[in-house]
């Protein structure tokens, strides 16, 4: 996928339950396409994440999206995006709050979205966060929604923080949930963070309220040993990410 090419796609961040590393993702995203040149046209559709969010960190210059208010959709939200879509030069990176995404999926599968978006010629990939333990369930439920509601591929985020992403005793990437979206070539790419170590732990939680990207990390005066920790905990978003696109080459 050339640079020309990255600048067409969307990458939409969904998840049905809170606290799985979603927007974590998002920012990861962002950042990824930072690092190839690309300034990314970033949103924060999440109405009830104001403390980790998107528009949370300064040098995404991400923006609002009010797509759903006390329930009911927001229509001017959704041709506000559209309106970018058209006009702006992309990528673009798109968090989706986990308490109204099944309203923002169900609208945009109605308003045909899809054909919309292909018809600009953007290429749309679902971000979805499969986060272990006790969490595994309720993820996996939201990628069958979200793989019956809309058409496009997937990017599997396997957050693997406090424990194996499995279904009953069966490892995520073995389960027939991702064996039918392989075989049906909806898999654009897999991204697996593994356990924390204790020093990452500490070392996230000391840094969390600074809302540094990766950038800005490697160009800040925290000390050397933050730096290297934080750095080795993003580099398998980024390296994620890269496989995706050399597979996309191929």
């Amino acid at each position: 996928m050339s640079i020309d090419e990255l600048r067409k796609t969307v990458a939409i961040i969904a998840a049905g339950k809170g606290g799985v590393g979603k927007t974590t993702h998002a920012v990861k995203v962002a950042e990824w396409y930072r690092r190839r040149g690309l300034r990314p046209v970033c949103f924060n559709a999440d109405a009830f994440n104001t403390g980790l969010a998107l528009d949370s960190y300064p040098a995404l210059e991400a923006k609002r999206l009010e797509l759903v208010r006390n329930g009911e959709i927001v229509k001017d939200g959704f041709h506000e995006m559209l309106e970018s879509f058209a006009t702006d030069s992309g990528p673009w990176v798109i968090d989706i709050g986990s308490n109204t995404y099944r309203q923002v999926v169900s609208y945009a599968a109605e308003m045909g979205l899809p054909d919309v978006l292909d018809s600009l010629g953007l290429h749309v990939l679902l971000h979805a966060v499969v986060a272990g333990g006790n969490m595994t369930a309720d993820c996996v439920e939201s990628v069958d929604y979200l793989a019956n509601a809309l058409p496009w591929p997937f990017v599997l985020v396997l957050n693997e923080y406090d424990g194996e992403a499995s279904v009953g005793a069966i490892q995520y990437l073995k389960c027939a949930q991702f064996i039918r979206l392989a075989a049906e070539e909806r898999i654009a790419g897999i991204v697996r963070t593994g356990t924390l170590t204790e020093l990452q732990r500490a070392t996230l939680e000391r840094t969390k309220d600074l809302r540094l990207t990766d950038e800005e990390i490697r160009m800040s005066d925290l000390r050397l040993s933050d730096r290297i920790v934080l750095e080795s905990w993003s580099r398998p978003f980024f390296s994620g990410l890269d496989s995706m696109l050399t597979a996309a080459r191929a």
